[in-house]
Order: structure tokens, then C-alpha cells, then sequence
């Protein structure tokens, strides 16, 4: 059995792809979708709507051809949908162009997307979000951070207490005080003495009702994960 679906833009309410599948699955799906397909979703949003359902490949394929005919391709200058082939079960009708693109890509002489310009539009929505996020002409605006965030520090002087301490040699075993402060109390350092663990490895069995992962865990009050890893000599190697 297969479907007929159709991908509609919600900004003019015109159906840009017309497809085929044998699930309602990829109707949805945004795996393999050509270069114009992931243009135009990349800054518009679309509806799915599922034209026909449980009909046979063969029937699925006729009903796609009739659909694509109907409104025209944007590659041939036919109509609206951003498909590539007239549809069916195979690449059909190709342009030249896209034809001879597809070659010299395939033979790895040019990246995916050389060649196919990017819409006015696009390239607008673009530049607005490159604005936001303060990159202008290949400079970054230190007020924004990572994501276009604005830095929280920007402009503000350190304090004074922090100018003080720059520069300033960390006390002996500093290292080591902040390390096990921050694995916390539920750090498995902290909950298994190495006696524990010499314990767990020699009677640990696996799916036992006394010595598997599950008992073992109530027992010293860890993940089961945890268990498992030791048993496996992941941690505590060198006891």
C-alpha cells in the first residue's frame, strides 16, 4: 500500500511538493529532500496533507505524475513545485542543467549546492539574523554571545575584589579541593570504599536475585550502571 501527500507553504497557502511514499511516515520525514525542498522549509513553515491513502505503488506513481503535471515544476518553469523529476517510481526528466550539476557533484568537483542561487527572500531573512546576532561583515559583535544571545558582562568593569585576585597563585591542593566539591554527594568516589568494590566484582552475577546489578545497587545505593561499569573495570582501574 502507499500514499499521495502534498507539502503546503503557510504563507501563501500554495502546495510547493508533491510526493509518494509507502507509509504516512515519510510525509513527514525532512530525510532526503532536495536542495530547494530544504530552502524554502528552512525559513517557512508548511502543513502536510495526505491526498490519498492505501493505494497500490502503481497507482501511487500515476497519481503523483498527474499531480506534478497539474502544477508544474519551478526547475522547467512550468509552475509552483520545487520537485525535480515529474515523479513516479524513479529520476525522470531531469533538466540539463541539473543533470550535468549532479555529474561533476557526484564526482566530487563541486559542492552540493554551487550554482542554485539562493532566493531573494531567503537571502534577506539571512542577513536580519546575522544583524541580530551581531556578525556583519565577517566581524562578531562582542555584545552577543554563542546564539545571538546579548552577553549579560558586556561593557561591565570587573569588581574589585575580582582584579585583585587576577594574577594570584591558587594555594597547594586548590585542585583538588574544587574537583571534589564538584562531584557532589552523589559522586560514586563518595558512596564505594575500594573494599566495596573488590566486594562486587567477585560475587557479582548477572541477573541474579542477590548478586546482580539491581540487588547490588539497593545495596550501596548507586545506579545499576554504575555496577555494571566496575564489574567491566571502566572505573577504578587500578584497584
Amino acid at each position: 500500500m502507499a500514499i499521495v501527500y502534498q507539502h503546503i507553504r503557510k504563507d501563501t497557502g500554495l502546495p510547493f511538493y508533491i510526493g509518494i511514499g509507502k507509509t504516512k511516515k515519510r510525509a513527514y520525514s525532512k530525510y532526503g529532500r532536495n536542495l530547494y525542498w530544504n530552502r524554502i522549509t528552512n525559513y517557512i513553515e508548511y502543513e502536510v496533507e495526505i491526498l490519498f491513502n492505501k493505494l497500490s505503488w502503481e497507482d501511487a506513481c500515476l497519481k503523483e505524475k498527474e499531480l506534478i503535471q497539474k502544477y508544474g515544476r519551478k526547475d522547467l518553469g512550468t509552475g509552483i513545485l520545487c520537485n525535480l523529476t515529474d515523479g513516479g517510481d524513479g529520476n525522470v526528466n531531469w533538466t540539463p542543467k541539473l543533470r550535468k550539476e549532479q555529474s561533476e557533484r557526484m564526482k566530487g568537483n563541486i559542492p552540493h549546492n554551487k550554482g542554485i542561487p539562493t532566493p531573494l527572500e531567503d537571502r534577506k531573512k539571512i542577513s536580519e539574523s546575522r544583524i541580530k546576532k551581531g556578525v556583519a561583515k565577517g566581524k562578531k559583535n562582542p555584545m552577543y554571545g554563542k546564539k545571538g544571545k546579548l552577553c549579560p558582562h558586556y561593557g561591565k568593569k570587573r569588581p574589585e575584589h575580582s582584579a585583585k585576585l587576577k594574577g594570584r597563585k591558587k594555594p597547594e591542593g586548590f585542585g583538588e579541593i574544587v574537583s571534589k566539591n564538584m562531584r557532589g554527594s552523589n559522586h560514586h568516589s563518595n558512596k564505594l570504599t575500594e573494599n566495596d568494590v573488590l566486594y562486587i566484582r567477585s560475587v557479582y552475577k548477572a541477573r541474579d536475585k542477590k548478586y546482580g546489578g539491581i540487588p547490588l545497587s539497593k545495596k550501596y545505593n548507586v545506579s545499576i550502571s554504575l555496577i555494571i561499569r566496575v564489574v567491566k573495570n571502566e572505573v577504578w582501574k587500578h584497584i
